[in-house]
């Protein structure tokens, strides 16, 4: 169900700035989401509460067939195979396809980060993302601008997110390249700023890529990678 997608690619796709592309990732909290696989008060690993809404909204994403890059996590099928391919099967949602989600991460546990962040600070380059990832700047990854959003919660203030967002990239002469790093709600963002920019400007869930970039070992992987040093 996964296809591979090659790093390689996917690099040279993002350093085409006439070429613009969305690529939004489907991980365990997304999924558990729209699985409605939640008690009351539940949170994610980073502590983002799963609120009903947002499911509706998730699921509202995969409903209208995106024709951007799907991404989806190994993860996630071996957490919730048989639940996601029902409800892909019960929405007739089979036609979709699904490239493998890790693709950046991947890259970045096999050496590879240097690469990413040296064909990503090329671009112009629009982060969206929590407060810890201001100091990007400071740590190898330059932007031409920011757009912070709350280190918890941000769901409630999507709208609010999107909009400054779209002041932000409209009317630039320049394609942008539009980091976002948003937890689950990321998805949804994506689909707006598709829906919006999409044959403008590059939009990618990067999710916790840059977390290291500035101290923060918010995966496991990270923390391992840092062991091994």
């Amino acid at each position: 169900m996964i296809e591979p997608l090659e790093l390689r690619a996917i690099l040279r796709d993002l350093a085409d700035a006439d070429n613009p592309f969305t690529f939004g990732r489907w991980g365990d909290g997304e999924w558990r989401s729209v699985l409605r696989k939640t008690k009351a008060g539940a949170r994610n690993c980073d502590g983002h509460p799963f609120y009903p809404e947002m499911s509706n909204d998730l699921r509202a994403v995969l409903l209208r067939k995106p024709t951007y890059l799907l991404g989806m996590q190994n993860f996630s099928m071996r957490l919730y195979g048989r639940p996601i391919q029902n409800f892909l099967d019960s929405n007739n949602l089979t036609d979709l396809r699904w490239f493998n989600a890790d693709v950046f991460h991947y890259g970045a546990i096999h050496g590879k980060r240097k690469e990413i962040v040296d064909t990503v600070k090329a671009r112009k380059l629009l982060v969206v993302g929590p407060p810890h990832l201001k100091s990007l700047n400071k740590s190898g990854l330059s932007y031409w601008g920011y757009i912070q959003v709350p280190p918890r919660n941000c769901y409630l203030n999507l709208q609010d997110i999107y909009r400054q967002v779209v002041a932000k990239a409209e009317g630039q002469g320049d394609p942008l390249l539009i980091s976002v790093s948003a937890s689950m709600p990321a998805e949804i963002l994506c689909d707006m700023l598709f829906m919006r920019f999409g044959d403008k400007h590059t939009i990618v869930d990067f999710g916790s890529l840059w977390d290291p970039l500035v101290g923060k070992l918010s995966r496991s992987y990270m923390k391992a990678a840092r062991k091994q040093k």
